[in-house]
């Protein structure tokens, strides 16, 4: 058995122009009380005084290790920290947002307790101004999953609660965020994040591709994770082809899981975070509707309303998984309603 002093944990943190919450979040994991950690800062070519902050805090705390680099977004920023990781596990932290002062202590008596290849654990959303809005428990018949129970029970239900089921127990989420990962367990898989530039929902993607090489996970019943709802996120900036990467990610996931390692329960619940993000992007469009044009808004969603993988997905899913507002979409988008669905989308609060 280990001694205490001899696991390293890793924090990643990338960094790109967030100078108003960097120093929170790493004030939360140089506070850790388990104190045998490194923070690697990744500066992604911030043009705000985020690279600043960087260095200072590299004088402040022994611990901490700064890279700067060119801009290449998030997957790149993360796989350039893993390269530098010395720690026996490591940990991924976005750099707007922090985590709970016991994490690190309470993953290292996991890792004495169980030695597993990842552990997952819950998260918070929290406003701007740190208050939380909902947290999320792991909730699961299990705890602890050994062989093929990752890839058949724990992998269905980090990719979504059960959509059969009328109340579902999402309470990890798929994102590294909220998970700790062996070091050994990334060499040996030689795991690396895609880009979110190439592959939306890149979390997923990279995680479905390391699930088949997990032999054993333990799950922390504990909302450690404090996930700040941003301002820039979906609702106030709009992408032009986020569509198109919402289904050129569908199609590669598909084709991810026919390699014969994904069963037919993971092919089928891949079509609820799609429809996810779906929902998503219609509400997108309508909201930008006075910026792009009504009429353009209109001819938008039209298209998502009739296409093909949407109409699939849509089909395989029930009503049952959603909110009552969402089983109204989605029964028009079934309908294939696109005016009724523009109405609806355009009533404030009606997607949640």
């Amino acid at each position: 058995m280990q001694s205490k002093h001899e696991i390293l944990f890793s924090i990643i943190v990338p960094v790109y122009n967030v100078e108003k919450f960097l120093s929170q979040c790493v004030e939360s994991l140089v506070g850790q009380s388990y104190k045998n950690i490194e923070i690697i800062l990744v500066d992604d070519g911030s043009t705000d005084e985020s690279k600043n902050i960087c260095d200072e805090w590299t004088k402040r705390d022994s611990r901490i290790i700064v890279c700067h680099k060119k801009n290449e977004g998030l997957g790149m920023a993360r796989n350039t920290g893993m390269q530098k990781a010395n720690g026996d596990y490591i940990c991924f932290v976005d750099s707007d947002d922090y985590i709970d002062e016991k994490l690190m202590e309470d993953l290292y008596t996991a890792v004495r307790l169980y030695n597993s290849d990842l552990y997952a654990y819950g998260y918070e959303k929290v406003s701007f101004e740190g208050k939380v809005l909902s947290q999320y428990i792991p909730v699961s018949d299990f705890d602890y999953f050994e062989g093929q129970d990752v890839m058949e029970k724990f992998l269905p239900e980090l990719l979504c609660e059960n959509p059969k089921a009328k109340q579902g127990n999402k309470g990890v989420l798929m994102s590294a965020c909220c998970m700790a990962f062996s070091k050994k367990l990334i060499e040996k898989s030689n795991f690396q994040f895609v880009s979110e530039r190439n592959i939306i929902s890149e979390d997923v993607y990279s995680l479905m591709k390391l699930m088949p090489n997990v032999n054993c996970v333990k799950m922390l019943h504990k909302s450690y994770y404090k996930y700040r709802m941003n301002s820039q996120s979906l609702t106030h900036s709009y992408k032009r082809d986020r569509f198109e990467k919402i289904n050129y990610c569908q199609k590669e996931m598909i084709k991810l899981c026919s390699n014969g390692l994904y069963n037919e329960e993971i092919l089928y619940r891949i079509n609820r975070p799609y429809l996810d993000n779906v929902f998503a992007c219609m509400k997108m469009e309508v909201e930008f509707r006075k910026e792009n044009g009504f009429g353009k808004s209109y001819r938008n969603l039209k298209k998502i309303c009739h296409d093909d993988m949407v109409a699939n997905s849509v089909k395989v899913i029930p009503y049952i998984s959603y909110t009552k507002s969402r089983q109204i979409v989605h029964f028009l988008l079934r309908k294939k309603c696109p005016l009724l669905v523009y109405f609806l989308l355009g009533l404030k609060d009606t997607i949640k």
